[in-house]
């Protein structure tokens, strides 16, 4: 980055879910979505710590993504290779939300 010749390196973390205390203080007008996000966030083997952990050890290795869950890295690796599998991914994923949603306002 322009910042590298001054020595100050940027790491970039995309971490999916994983536990926290982020549904204590969640707040959205549908009433589902918390009971959606605590279940993201309970159903993840990652910690908070785990992911600390690889974020230092980026860091260290001046290693510039910081993708911790297999999911995150096989949907990166899919959006930059594979750029129409990822487009169809999308907007099969954003079908079956709307879906989700119609069907929680009925």
């Amino acid at each position: 980055t322009e910042l590298e010749p001054h020595g100050i390196g940027t790491t970039v973390v995309c971490p999916s879910f994983f536990k926290t205390n982020l549904s204590e203080s969640f707040r959205s007008p549908n009433p589902n979505m918390k009971k959606t996000v605590d279940q993201l966030l309970s159903s993840s083997r990652v910690t908070a710590e785990d992911i600390a952990d690889e974020i230092y050890r980026a860091v260290r290795k001046k290693q510039f993504w910081v993708l911790p869950h297999l999911s995150g890295r096989l949907a990166w690796a899919v959006k930059k290779y594979l750029p129409p599998l990822n487009h169809h991914s999308a907007l099969k994923f954003a079908r079956k939300m709307a879906h989700k949603k119609k069907q929680g306002n009925s």
